[in-house]
């Protein structure tokens, strides 16, 4: 029984045994495969050379790049009684092995591991010594922005390193609207890098960033995929003068993988620009650097991975043998599939991340709580001679402000002019363009000679095919014409929630321009780029129909909305109260002077004339009312003298209005008339905004093609009513121009389109009319290309001069009539009857015209009162402004018998100046006395109204 309890004891002591940690062992793993594996080995010569000892030994392995290579050698490593690991993995191998030494709570340190994405709670014992990717995207970003490369490519492998290498970078250019990436392109990454002799082709993603045009191209990938990339691009020329690369610090840090079959560097390296994190000017690296140098001699082995992997030895050097000396470290003797933690692993990872010391690549010191040091300083390389040198520094140290420090910088081809982020130029280049036939524009060439050959320019003709040429020849590149399988021409369908036709050929880089003019609308501005509008465009319909003014008696009516009408008599009647009470009213009527006086107590005797203008001035108001109504409406209110036109200087002053406003109401009355009368459209055809009430009455159908913008411009309207047409019109929908213009031939069919084409495709149909409807918004035509492509400012440029030197007209002027029909029928404006909305203005000048009547005779009374006061000098001012509006609408000429001109008194000393003044009233005084006498003898006495003592005649 003792024996069997002394057995099951053993062996579970054997299973889990603690005992005190001595010697301290490190275990060191990497990849077998890998390029740099010769400097590994001697590096883990060196460290064990300098650390090892009786308290700290050193054991690696190698494993191959696959999850169950890496799991024995990590589960190999921990049942060997390891404390803490040091591993030379990629960031995606780092992760499988953290994870499993997190399970037993051991330390893991890694060297080159730079993926943002490795810390999560399942790798909490995870250290890490290298800077992350996003760093170095900060840096590249950096750099695009201190060179004014706002656009760029992106080429990287397919492995965790080429594909999270780049996201922030990404994000930074997508933040920044100034930015565009042009193309991101991954190739696939063999399994065992090693071979990538036999596996590797990187053709078609270097042809994708070289159509995009790129010049700046960033490659983030490990330096063993770097040299057959940059070499496959040297031979399609991304590498030529013009061109620059930026390449990330797995390539900068092992220059050596760049070299040729034959050890050498290609000349196309020169002027590459990189980033590598900064290693200090400190004499820990300067010792580190002799003593590897003095050692082994090989100048591959001293760089920042090899710097960082001997500050991670001596990290857990300086932890075990001087943080932890007094302390007693366990160990536990298992394997992987158990369960149990090292107790004492949490300890030991404290003391690691409370390190302080001055490392060979850099300070090693950890922020609280964290388990990466702090952001590390990055260096700006330039390949020149064989080698990076540096050429700037991130983030810049003072004194320095800028990134790059240096004015020795080379570009590719050893130029030290700064490339464009774009290229100057398509010359050479064979674009693919979008075509569908649509006269007089594009014409397909349907001859046997052309069968099965439409992909070339000879097989197509038209306005848009000759501009096509000339840019062809202007540009220097070449074309090939490609039709979108739907034909068309390209808008947003929901039900198949795509775009169709040349639209989505352009989205989908299947074309490099649709080479004819579409219609620029916000729908399509917001997947494409458009080159300079050229052309305008006008939504118009075209429709054949016989006259019919015939058809209704009162067609001289419809130039003018019934409301407009109705307001014409309003005016007519309220202008003429207003021109009778402003002469009723008036002070200053010239044609009822009556000039009388005598002595004082003499009977004021008138004239038959002067009694005839009382009698006028004491008709009924209803009678001189109609009177100036006629007046009104006659419109004779330029003509002088006569009875009928009243004598009021304001009465006047609304007549002239009302002849200003009668001129402007006929004159625009007979152009609207001439287009009711002149056109072959009816009332209705005239007035497209009442479409839907048209079509629900069946008065003609219409249509307009799928797809188009005139479609997308009637559905964005703001009446559903055309939605509704649209949904009701789909069935019999015309889906090419010519059914459509057939339909319209045919009579009693309304074509809706743009006038342009309109204006072609009914050149030959003299009794069409083409009718251009401006309560449709306008847009224009251009060009299209995909978004943000190099090329389009030069083509605008190119497109934007044809227009202004001519050219465009002379094509459009000559496939107008290439083929010999001259009639284009019948084009106007949309017109529809003038309403209140549009005549408003001239009704308000007429109102405007009328109130300063009613100004002009306060106006008048106060010159009435000034002469009042000017003839009695017994009265102030105020008192004969006073007495002007009580006494009759007589002219004043005399005052009382002691003052009056006429009678025997003194001259008033405030009116007449001079004797010739006095001569000519007296002269005046002497006939009103004659013709008084003359009314007495024929006795007319009962007309002759009474003066007070004081007459004003």
């Amino acid at each position: 029984m003792a024996l069997w309890v002394l057995f099951l004891s053993s062996t579970l002591i054997f299973s889990h045994v603690v005992v005190i940690v001595s010697p301290y062992k490190i275990g060191v793993i990497y990849e077998a495969h890998q390029s740099d594996l010769d400097s590994i080995i001697r590096l883990l010569g060196h460290v064990r050379d300098k650390f090892g000892g009786d308290d700290f030994t050193i054991v690696d392995a190698g494993y191959t790049d696959d999850i169950f290579s890496i799991y024995e050698t990590v589960c190999s490593m921990v049942s060997q009684g390891i404390v803490a690991m040091v591993t030379w993995g990629t960031s995606s191998q780092v992760g499988i092995q953290s994870e499993i030494l997190a399970e037993v709570n051991i330390p893991i340190i890694a060297v080159i591991a730079t993926s943002p994405y490795l810390d999560t709670p399942s790798r909490n014992t995870l250290v890490r010594l290298a800077p992350t990717d996003s760093d170095q995207s900060q840096v590249i970003f950096n750099i695009l922005e201190h060179f004014n490369w706002k656009r760029f490519s992106i080429l990287g492998s397919d492995d965790d390193y080429g594909l999270k290498g780049t996201i922030r970078l990404q994000e930074l250019a997508t933040k920044d609207e100034r930015y565009h990436i042009a193309s991101t392109q991954y190739f696939v990454a063999t399994q065992h890098r090693i071979d990538i002799t036999t596996n590797f082709n990187i053709t078609k993603e270097l042809n994708v960033i070289r159509d995009s045009m790129s010049t700046i191209i960033i490659l983030n990938t490990h330096s063993v995929y770097a040299r057959d990339v940059l070499e496959g691009a040297n031979k399609i020329g991304l590498l030529n003068k013009g061109h620059a690369w930026i390449v990330t610090d797995s390539i900068t840090s092992l220059p050596g993988d760049l070299k040729d079959k034959n050890g050498v560097f290609p000349e196309y390296l020169e002027g590459i620009i990189g980033t590598i994190p900064s290693i200090p000017d400190s004499e820990e690296y300067e010792q580190y650097k002799r003593d590897v140098m003095g050692k082994y001699g090989f100048e591959e082995d001293v760089n920042i991975w090899s710097a960082i992997f001997y500050d991670a030895v001596t990290l857990l050097h300086k932890t075990f043998t001087e943080e932890l000396r007094n302390e007693n470290i366990t160990t536990i003797t298992t394997n992987c599939t158990s369960r149990r933690k090292w107790q004492d692993g949490t300890k030991v990872l404290a003391a690691i991340r409370s390190a302080n010391f001055s490392g060979v690549s850099a300070p090693i010191v950890f922020p609280p709580g964290q388990a990466m040091l702090a952001r590390r300083m990055y260096d700006v390389v330039n390949f020149i001679g064989g080698s990076f040198r540096r050429i700037g520094r991130w983030p810049p140290t003072p004194p320095a402000t800028q990134l790059i420090t240096t004015n020795t910088l080379h570009f590719l081809g050893r130029s030290h002019t700064r490339p464009f982020d774009t290229h100057n130029s398509l010359s050479g280049k064979l674009l693919k363009f979008g075509l569908l036939e649509e006269p007089p524009f594009v014409f397909k060439n349907r001859s046997e000679s052309c069968l099965g050959r439409h992909h070339l320019p000879e097989c197509w003709y038209g306005i848009s095919i000759d501009i096509n040429n000339k840019l062809a020849e202007d540009v220097n590149f070449s074309y090939e014409i490609q039709e979108p399988q739907d034909g068309r021409f390209g808008s947003y369908n929901e039900t198949l929630e795509k775009y169709t036709g040349l639209i989505d050929d352009l989205i989908n880089h299947r074309i490099d321009m649709a080479a004819t003019f579409l219609t620029i609308n916000t729908e399509r501005s917001q997947v494409v780029d458009f080159l300079s509008e050229v052309i305008d465009s006008k939504v118009a319909s075209a429709y054949v129909m016989e006259n019919h003014a015939g058809d209704n008696p009162f067609f001289f009516l419809n130039p003018l909305e019934p409301s407009v009408w109705l307001a014409i008599l309003s005016v007519i009647v309220i202008l003429g109260c207003v021109v009778t009470i402003l002469d009723k009213i008036s002070p200053l009527d010239k044609k009822y002077v009556v000039m009388n006086g005598g002595p004082e107590g003499s009977k004021t005797v008138l004239s038959n004339t002067d009694l005839t203008l009382i009698e006028q001035k004491n008709s009924p108001l209803s009678a001189r009312v109609l009177s100036n109504i006629f007046v009104v409406a006659s419109g004779f209110v330029g003509r002088e003298g006569g009875d009928g036109i009243p004598g009021s200087p304001a009465a006047r002053l609304v007549l002239v209005g009302w002849w200003f406003f009668t001129t402007i109401i006929i004159s625009m009355y007979t152009a609207n008339l001439t287009v009711f009368l002149t056109s072959n459209l009816d009332k209705h055809a005239l007035q497209l905004d009442k479409l839907y009430d048209i079509t629900r009455e069946k008065a003609f159908k219409w249509g307009v093609i799928q797809g188009t913008s005139t479609e997308f411009t009637l559905l964005n309207m703001n009446s559903s009513d055309y939605q509704m047409l649209l949904d009701s019109s789909y069935r019999d929908r015309p889906r090419t121009t010519i059914e459509a213009v057939n339909r319209t031939v045919a009579g009693k069919y309304l074509f809706v389109y743009d006038h342009t084409s309109l204006t072609y495709h009914f050149r030959s149909v003299c009794n069409a009319t083409i009718v251009i409807h401006d309560e449709f918004p306008r847009s224009g035509w251009s060009f299209a290309v995909p978004k943000n492509v190099p090329y389009k400012d030069l083509l605008s440029k190119q497109l934007l001069d044809y227009s202004e030197k001519g050219f465009l007209r002379s094509r459009m002027r000559k496939w107008n009539t290439h083929d010999g029909y001259s009639c284009t029928g019948t084009t106007i404006t949309a017109q529809k009857p003038f309403d209140m909305s549009a005549l408003w203005g001239i009704f308000m000048f007429l109102g405007c015209a009328a109130g300063i009547g009613c100004v002009l005779i306060g106006a008048e009374y106060l010159y009435k009162g000034y002469k009042i006061w000017c003839v009695d000098t017994s009265l102030t001012y105020w008192q004969a402004l006073k007495l002007s509006f009580t006494i009759p609408h007589l002219q004043p000429l005399a005052t009382s018998r002691n003052s009056t001109p006429c009678g025997y008194g003194p001259k008033p000393s405030r009116c007449y100046n001079n004797r010739q003044e006095e001569h000519a009233m007296r002269e005046m005084c002497d006939d009103g006395n004659h013709g008084n006498n003359h009314a007495l003898k024929h006795g007319d006495t009962e007309k002759a109204p009474e003066l007070h003592d004081s007459v004003y005649l």
